[in-house]
């Protein structure tokens, strides 16, 4: 029999979405409202930011937080919810 691997749920991978998401609505605003960038030059800037925010996160004691299927939802539901608002709230 096969053995059925079971997902963990860790904070961590919260961490890397929540990175992502926020060097997104950075490098959008400053593209909006501050400077008129090329596309190429906006991707890399994301990828940096997601980068240095990943391992300034990834090192903080609480990234391997065993959390439930139930907190994991949750967070995921807020994570998009919090896309939604910003880019209302900021014009994006």
């Amino acid at each position: 029999m096969e053995e059925q691997q079971q997902q963990k749920f860790t904070l961590k991978r919260h961490f890397i979405g929540f990175s992502l998401v926020i060097a997104i609505i950075i490098i959008r605003y400053i593209n909006v409202h501050i400077y008129n960038m090329p596309i190429i030059l906006g991707a890399i800037a994301t990828g940096v930011i997601t980068f240095i925010s990943i391992k300034l996160l990834n090192l903080l004691p609480i990234a391997n937080r065993s959390i439930s299927k139930k907190t994991d939802g949750i967070l995921i539901l807020i994570m998009v919810a919090l896309i939604f608002i910003i880019f209302y709230q900021l014009n994006l």
